[in-house]
């Protein structure tokens, strides 16, 4: 069979900056992919995959500098002497972070960009693009702003995109995370059925992929592990040790009704148990409900010019649980979260938060029938925003949405700064945040970080400012399951009251650590029979 990508005694290391000494990221690594094979390239966040995926497309280190030794080669191509313009029909790839890639206002356009940039025909540039809608199922993103796409759909017009161009290799720097569970089968399918060849680059083995991929490849600790048809047992235990693969087979829906905690003291210990366990402690004991601490009733919103409704009845967030929301890419999972963080204001609808919270808020109004909550915020009180954000905590999808400053340890101290707090406790509490989160040294800036590494800065700030209701969106990207666990570890062990949502296709995962599970279907609360709908995500998971 012929050998599509080839890459042999590959080293690099990047630039050294006067805040950040470098290492080198691969020392003499060789692997290939053959034609028609669907190959997974496994390793821990920050040990160079996208780094790798853009060596191989000829990116790195044409655009960034550093000193790159080896041979790489695509379809008998060396791509260190081409320009990435000159390998389009040969490499394509799809970027972790969709932003970084997507230039156009309309999807149609976005798709129909490289065909443009390669001279194609207007006619064959119709042809290929329509194809391409129809391979993705996208036709629902027809006419749409690719900014207003939620990150899964954002991912899959990045994929339609690639199947116009063609390319002889599909190179997937973690996107396949943030597509749900029923797509991300569909595309697999396709792209097996169509014999493409395929490099997948993830922190996380999904269980799908064991069915898919033909090859696999593990590197961790300057080692690199392989195995094809289906990984062997060594394989998977070095999964499992690297936190890359989740063991656990105790699939029980949560109750809404239960309170299910591991303790006998009524406190969530979903962070301090081993995550690859295969025991699920978590559901042993039935507690009493705990103390609400949001509520939200009869929300609406939709956006301007969409057919997209948000329509939510009831919600509400206890204090010491972790709940989960699932849902398939564009249900409304992170519009949802927003207007709970009060960073988009409902069309109509009223979120409630404790009375305590509520000191410094001048517009609260009424209540409700629960005597531990007071009326927090509707479309008139604009004020009541502000408090809201004051308790809330919104993890975003993308980190660069959050971080705007030139070092770690900027980023750490700026919330606190606003608190007057003494600058030495302000230093001693961003370097034991750094520590926790497993940061670069506090003078990194964050620009120079993994996108995983982002992710656990952005968990940190929010440590640090001790948030009451702490909503994470699909963090699952660039993270291994030890990650994902220490950042609910670590915002956990807060002794402030507090509740965290967590937004994630993998029902693996949210099985695993929720107190509750919520699923949303087309901007609505599935309330009749959710256990159904959760057991066909566990049917397409493994």
């Amino acid at each position: 069979m012929r050998t599509v990508l080839s890459v042999s005694d590959l080293s690099f290391r990047y630039p050294e900056y006067s805040t950040l000494k470098t290492v080198p990221l691969y020392d003499n690594l060789s692997f290939s992919v053959d034609q028609g094979e669907t190959a997974l390239f496994l390793a821990p966040p920050g040990a160079g995959k996208t780094t790798l995926s853009r060596i191989i497309t000829s990116l790195v280190p044409r655009y960034t500098g550093g000193i790159l030794s080896g041979d790489i080669n695509v379809s008998d191509i060396n791509v260190q002497k081409e320009k990435p313009y000159n390998i389009n029909g040969k490499a394509g790839i799809v970027f972790q972070d969709p932003d970084e890639q997507i230039l156009t206002p309309l999807v149609e356009s976005e798709i129909a960009f490289s065909l443009e940039t390669s001279g194609f025909d207007h006619d064959i540039i119709d042809e290929r693009t329509e194809s391409a809608i129809k391979f993705m199922e996208i036709d629902n993103l027809r006419g749409k702003n690719p900014a207003l796409l939620s990150g899964g759909e954002k991912r899959k017009l990045l994929l339609s995109c690639l199947a116009a161009s063609d390319p002889e290799l599909w190179i997937l720097d973690e996107i396949l995370e943030e597509i749900d569970p029923e797509s991300r089968k569909t595309i697999l399918d396709k792209l097996k059925n169509q014999g493409k060849t395929v490099l997948i680059f993830t922190s996380k083995m999904l269980d799908i992929y064991k069915s898919y991929c033909d090859r696999f490849y593990l590197y961790a600790g300057r080692e690199l592990y392989h195995d094809r048809g289906r990984p062997g047992i060594e394989f998977m235990n070095k999964a499992v040790k690297e936190g890359i693969f989740l063991v656990h087979d105790n699939f029980v829906f949560p109750g809404r009704k239960n309170r299910i905690c591991a303790d006998n003291e009524g406190g969530n210990t979903a962070g301090k148990e081993n995550i690859n366990s295969s025991s699920n402690s978590l559901q042993e004991n039935m507690l009493p409900l705990p103390n609400i601490l949001l509520k939200a009733e009869k929300i609406l919103f939709n956006y301007p010019g969409s057919d997209f409704k948000l329509d939510i009845a009831d919600f509400e967030l206890r204090e010491g649980e972790v709940t989960a929301l699932l849902g398939h890419n564009g249900s409304g999972k992170s519009t949802f979260s927003k207007i709970l963080a009060g960073l988009i204001k409902p069309d109509s609808g009223n979120i409630y938060l404790p009375e305590k919270y509520l000191e410094d808020c001048s517009g609260c109004s009424g209540g409700t029938e629960d005597s531990n909550i007071d009326k927090y915020y509707n479309r008139d009180e604009c004020a009541d925003q502000i408090t809201m954000n004051r308790n809330t905590a919104y993890l975003f999808q993308n980190p660069d949405y959050q971080l705007f400053l030139p070092t770690v340890r900027d980023e750490l101290s700026f919330g606190l700064k606003g608190e007057k707090i003494d600058k030495a406790v302000i230093k001693e509490r961003v370097n034991k945040a750094a520590e926790l989160f497993n940061l670069e040294d506090p003078d990194t800036p964050p620009a120079l970080m993994s996108y995983g590494a982002r992710k656990r800065l952005q968990a940190a700030v929010y440590y640090l400012l001790e948030k009451k209701i702490i909503l994470i969106d699909e963090a699952d990207s660039g993270l291994s399951f030890h990650d994902y666990y220490m950042i609910l570890e670590n915002l956990n062990s807060s002794s402030t009251p507090h509740s965290i949502m967590i937004i994630t296709h993998d029902v693996k995962l949210a099985s695993r650590v929720a107190d509750r599970i919520f699923m949303l279907k087309e901007g609505k609360l599935i309330n009749v029979n959710p256990e159904k709908e959760f057991e066909k995500l566990i049917k397409l998971t493994f």
